[in-house]
């Protein structure tokens, strides 16, 4: 869900160089601008993959044409195409872009949510955003259980069975997706990883993610048990809101908890043609959508389109303080909110699954008078086009930038151009059915949308979200620079104004900074600076006013975390800014002539530093700007980086910084380490409590014999699978025409008596002879018994050298004992006697 972006700033390279700017200076401002949403210098744009007027498409990827029955995990569920050049404005023209960069469904399975991030993570250059995606269950749940016939592919199935599993190309499993993941897609690179998983999601998977630029976090809708999930910039989940519990009674209603419902694909009530069995929780309490505007978390509730929002903290944490905005109630959901630069809501709707033949959806547009009044649809002219409003929309509603004459952006209007996601487009210039993709229209004050061109998906129907990057820029010195003479002004190219032929109206009335402070800081201990802010017109500029501060340091760049520790007096921002770098609107404005000063006392903590040698050479940016428009140039030479003067609406200020003996380096506490970058941290699954790192409590699994492994995800003990809400050893897979019974594969049909079931088929068992007798049945004879074994062989009669024995044929002595001759003779052993020839101690051999 996207954010409002009329608060960017784009800074022009060539009055840099212009000036012979320092590296270092040039490095400040961009710190500075690139807390503004800076646009890269176009160096880095020939190499980046999101650029100013780039389009984020989502969308279901089709099946596989070689049977239809499976998920094509070759073709792409996202697409980003290159608007920044469309060409002309004919309406109903069907745009041909540059080849799109795609993500297939192989790598991330299908999603509908996307959103731009802020491109100040570290990973990619300052300026340059991340996209982010998530998992979806809109376009349908296909699933499938293991090969059976013999063909090398799974078995496609319409109802729960147990051994199912999610279809390959559904949620991104190959990767280790799942219903709950959003995944990361690189501003640059365009590598794909998985950013963030909400792992207590059964399948519903998420229904929109928004960017909450002034605290570096994100919100994403869970359609599992609508909760509203604040994850942070790492993709940690910090906590949630509850609307069906904490917001429905603020509006009124009764408060309703989840249900508890879940998707079990291994269940015989799992069916993929009823969603009413995929585990969404009740529509009451379904969040649909998300976008965050002016200090508030905007969120659409059902069927009903309830538009509710909720305050967000000085900590970026949710507030008790929830309102219910309106109903739409046209009984279509509403999956998409976007925000104009002038504070316009545009809804898309989505027609419900299984509903798309009977639900209408479309964009709808709302407004307000007043920050505090209640907002009114705005109706549609009755001019407005008809090949726009005739066509139902797929769910996805952005703002892009508008075009000029000759089709180029035109980015000093960010939000001129109304672009809506929809299964059934139809252009002018193309024979044949319709197709899906995206329309873009001119947004016209009177709320109707003309001029409609289209952009082709590609893919097979279903189309999802949108998205744009449209970082807005404002010639920041056309209100400044001399008037030009009589007839120049008709000369400047029309769209967005020239410095060399600007005119007063061209932008909006700046504001001068100055700034001043202290010239040494010590980490760890105060350091202040002084701004001034001045109108140095006649007219007022009205509130509220956008503040921009950030430090940027030689060799390292911007400094992030840095604390606030007092501003004197306020800016009037809310939340009140605590961290370095800032961005925020405040200020009720200034009048002509006026001004107005303000101290600014930050520390800065050593660890930031990365290591840097002490003294370290660095500079504070402070810009002061209106809140709808950016910079786009550095103004006079006074206020140049790095100087007091200020003829422009921001100034930076040089300091140096110094390390205390003995490194400055933060003392590690019980159980944490020390990064390369010298910060001491808890390790990963801790967290610092009671001034020592303890285990972080995770939830206990919802699966009974799940366990949570080393990454935080449950997951079943190796050899079983969750099957009915539990960890069970999988099923036996029987041969084709066998079922398992009492633990055995066994015939469909049976065994008669006397068979029993061998290598997949029935054969009939023959009788055997009863234990104790030998033969084959029925010639069955007893089994000699032996009353005496010899255990070797020198007891035999018939050994010549036999011990005691005569080999005359007499008697023989035996140890101990004579014997006389004569075969009847007895023979004495040691200690007793024997008669017969008898054995000793022994029975008498027969």
């Amino acid at each position: 869900m996207p954010r409002n972006r009329a608060d960017t700033c784009a800074f022009d390279r060539r009055p840099f160089q212009a000036r012979s700017l320092t590296a270092f200076a040039a490095a400040a401002l961009l710190a500075l601008c690139s807390i503004f949403w800076l646009a890269p210098p176009s160096s880095a744009q020939e190499t980046q993959l999101i650029n100013p007027g780039a389009m984020a498409v989502t969308g279901f990827s089709g099946v596989d044409p070689a049977d239809g029955a499976f998920i094509d995990t070759g073709r792409a569920s996202l697409r980003m195409f290159d608007l920044s050049a469309p060409g002309g404005q004919d309406a109903g023209k069907l745009i041909e872009t540059p080849q799109p960069f795609e993500v297939l469904s192989g790598q991330i399975g299908q999603v509908f949510a996307i959103t731009f991030g802020d491109g100040a993570s570290g990973r990619t250059p300052p300026g340059l955003p991340d996209l982010y995606a998530g998992a979806t269950s809109v376009y349908g749940i296909r699933i499938v259980t293991p090969d059976a016939n013999g063909d090398g592919k799974p078995e496609p199935q319409r109802r729960g069975v147990p051994g199912a599993t999610f279809m390959p190309g559904q949620f991104g499993e190959e990767n280790g997706g799942g219903p709950g993941t959003i995944w990361r897609i690189d501003g640059v690179s365009g590598a794909v990883s998985k950013f963030a998983d909400i792992d207590t999601n059964s399948g519903p998977g998420i229904g929109d993610v928004a960017f909450d630029a002034a605290h570096r976090q994100f919100f994403a809708a869970d359609l599992d048990d609508g909760l509203i999930r604040r994850i942070d910039a790492s993709g940690t989940v910090l906590d949630s809101f509850d609307h069906g519990v904490a917001g429905r009674p603020a509006g009124g209603l009764a408060a309703l908890a989840d249900d508890g419902s879940r998707m079990d694909i291994q269940d015989a009530a799992f069916d993929t043609g009823n969603p009413a069995s995929w585990g969404y929780t009740q529509d009451e309490r379904r969040v649909w959508a998300v976008a965050v505007q002016g200090g508030r978390i905007y969120y659409a509730v059902g069927d009903r389109g309830e538009i509710w929002s909720v305050g967000i903290g000085d900590k970026g944490n949710f507030t008790g303080d929830v309102r219910r905005e309106f109903v739409v109630g046209a009984g279509t959901p509403v999956t998409d909110i976007a925000f104009a630069g002038g504070g316009d809501m545009y809804l898309a709707q989505r027609a419900r699954i299984g509903n798309a033949a009977r639900d209408k959806a479309e964009v709808l547009r709302y407004r307000r008078e007043n920050s505090g009044g209640p907002w009114a649809q705005v109706p549609r002219s009755a001019s407005a086009s008809t090949d726009v409003d005739g066509v139902p929309t797929a769910g996805g509603v952005a703002l892009q930038y508008g075009f000029d004459a000759a089709g180029r952006i035109d980015r000093a209007a960010c939000s001129g151009t109304v672009v809506a996601s929809s299964d059934q487009l139809k252009s002018a210039g193309v024979a044949g059915p319709a197709f899906a993709g995206v329309r873009m229209a001119a947004s016209g004050e009177g709320g109707e949308a003309s001029g409609a061109r289209f952009v082709r998906f590609g893919g097979a129907g279903q189309m999802g979200d949108v998205e744009a990057w449209n970082p807005c820029e404002v010639s920041a010195m056309a209100a400044a620079a001399p008037q030009p003479e009589s007839g120049a002004a008709s000369a400047a190219p029309t769209g967005g104004g020239s410095a060399a032929a600007p005119a007063a109206e061209a932008g909006p009335r700046l504001l001068q900074v100055e700034q001043t402070g202290d010239t040494r800081c010590r980490t760890g201990q105060p350091c202040t600076f002084v701004i001034e802010i001045t109108n140095p017109g006649p007219e007022p500029v009205e509130g509220p006013i956008r503040f921009g501060d950030a430090i940027a340091v030689e060799g390292i760049g911007r400094l992030e975390g840095i604390s606030v520790t007092s501003i004197d007096p306020p800016l009037g921002c809310k939340p009140v800014p605590s961290k370095l770098p800032l961005s925020c609107a405040g200020g009720g404005g200034l009048g002509g002539g006026g001004s107005s000063t303000h101290k600014m006392t930050v520390v800065i903590a050593a660890s930031a530093l990365g290591g840097a040698a002490s003294p370290i050479a660095a500079q504070n940016c402070f810009a002061a700007v209106p809140p709808d428009t950016t910079v786009a140039g550095l103004g006079g030479g006074a206020s140049a980086p790095g100087g007091p003067g200020g003829a422009g609406p921001y100034a930076c200020h040089r300091f140096t910084i110094e390390i205390p003996k003995g490194g400055g380096q933060c003392k590690l506490l019980p159980g944490q380490i020390r990064t390369k970058a010298g910060r001491c941290i808890c390790p990963r699954g801790t967290s610092l409590a009671g001034g020592k790192c303890v285990q972080v409590k995770q939830p206990a699994c919802k699966i009974a014999g799940q366990v949570r492994g080393k990454n935080g995800v449950c997951a079943c003990p190796r050899g079983t699978q969750a099957v009915r809400g539990a960890c069970r050893k999988p099923p036996q897979a029987c041969p084709a025409g066998t079922a398992l019974v009492g633990g055995r594969c066994a015939p469909r049909g049976g065994c008669i008596a006397g068979e029993i079931f061998v290598n997949g088929q029935c054969m009939i068992v023959e009788p055997s002879c009863p234990r104790g007798t030998a033969g084959k049945y029925p010639n069955c004879r007893p089994i000699p018994r032996l009353l005496h074994v010899p255990s070797d062989r020198s007891d035999r009669p018939d050994r010549p050298d036999r011990p005691g024995r005569d080999p005359s044929g007499g008697g023989g002595s035996t140890p101990g004992g004579s014997s006389s001759g004569g075969s009847n003779s007895g023979g004495s052993t040691q200690g007793g006697s024997s008669t017969g020839g008898g054995t000793p101690g022994g029975p008498s051999r027969p």
